[in-house]
């Protein structure tokens, strides 16, 4: 992690992290994060549950400051969100096949709070003849979201 990033940039990062660290253990909780979402005004772009879903790489229930790192980076500065929608499509991939099947994509729906009924996502599909959507499928409905 630190080799991608200059020591200013790590400082700028871990003065950030620290003020959201309230209870100063070096780990946010769900509710420091979200408190920190809803301050920047971002809690309905990125949903908590999501946040750590894709960046709680240890699934402990909270982020470390590599992970926060992660987060704040993945797909910043550049305009391509492609790391970030590829780190999903996999997440929700549970089966690793490679596709998403109905229940991944509903479980999708509501962990982003998409407000698509996950029935019409299901009709969809069968109009479609689809069973599965492939990553590249996948981002085509983001897209269409």
């Amino acid at each position: 992690m630190a080799g991608k990033f200059s020591e200013e940039d790590l400082a700028s990062f871990r003065t950030v992290f620290n003020s959201i660290d309230t209870d100063g253990n070096q780990l946010l909780d769900r509710d420091e994060f979200q408190k920190f979402a809803d301050e920047v005004g971002s809690a309905d772009s990125f949903p908590t549950d999501l946040i750590f879903l894709l960046f709680d790489e240890n699934n402990d229930g909270k982020l470390s400051f590599d992970e926060f790192v992660t987060f704040l980076t993945v797909g910043s500065g550049s305009g391509d969100f492609s790391p970030f929608f590829e780190r999903l499509f996999k997440k929700l991939d549970k089966d690793n096949n490679g596709t998403l099947d109905v229940d991944e994509l509903v479980d999708f729906i509501k962990l982003c709070k998409v407000p698509v009924d996950p029935a019409v996502v299901k009709q969809e599909l069968v109009k479609s003849n689809k069973k599965d959507l492939t990553l590249p499928e996948f981002l085509e409905l983001l897209n269409s979201i």
